[in-house]
């Protein structure tokens, strides 16, 4: 995927977590509930007469989220995780254990983005941003603070995180926080 000119605003370096979206099976009482919690307006980017929906949550006119329509009856969070070029991340991911699910394609004008699962089956998402970086609202009231990373071998995902993103791993005993140095 070629590289875009660079835009203003809150930008990720590659290996940290950018962005996060929601799939649910009723995207208006979705956008009811959110919107009512966290005051988050909304803007409907998916191309017309598309079979799917894309909402971008805003927050203050910041990007903070997204709410999609699930293929399933079950709502789902995803975490995107930035990377310089999609392609090469994909195929490094995929060298050090990852499962492929949904190759590196555009979305639009905002970016690249690639669907992987890690060797223990937790999906992950990765972004290439063009014309979106990611979540500008964060770490603020009704904005996107972190994600939580569930897995039943905490050895097996800190051998994968620590090779696919650099990631580094401090037990603070009543859990474990994941950093990108």
């Amino acid at each position: 995927m070629a590289q875009q000119p660079e835009v203003t605003g809150r930008s990720y370096p590659a290996g940290v977590p950018c962005w996060v979206d929601t799939e649910q099976p009723d995207v208006e009482a979705a956008m009811l509930f959110y919107g009512g919690i966290f005051g988050w307006e909304f803007e409907d980017t998916a191309p017309s007469g598309g079979t799917g929906r894309y909402v971008i949550a805003t927050l203050d006119g910041q990007d903070a989220g997204a709410i999609t329509g699930a293929g399933t009856d079950a709502a789902t969070w995803n975490t995107y995780v930035s990377v310089d070029e999609a392609d090469a991340a994909a195929r490094h991911l995929l060298s050090v254990g990852a499962t492929l699910k949904s190759a590196p394609a555009d979305a639009g004008s905002g970016g690249v983005q690639a669907v992987l699962a890690d060797p223990e089956g937790a999906e992950l998402r990765i972004w290439q941003a063009r014309e979106r970086l990611g979540a500008q609202a964060v770490n603020l009231p009704g904005g996107w603070n972190f994600s939580d990373l569930y897995t039943t071998d905490n050895e097996a995902a800190v051998a994968f995180y620590t090779t696919a993103f650099g990631w580094q791993f401090d037990n603070l005993d009543f859990g474990i926080m994941i950093r990108r140095p």
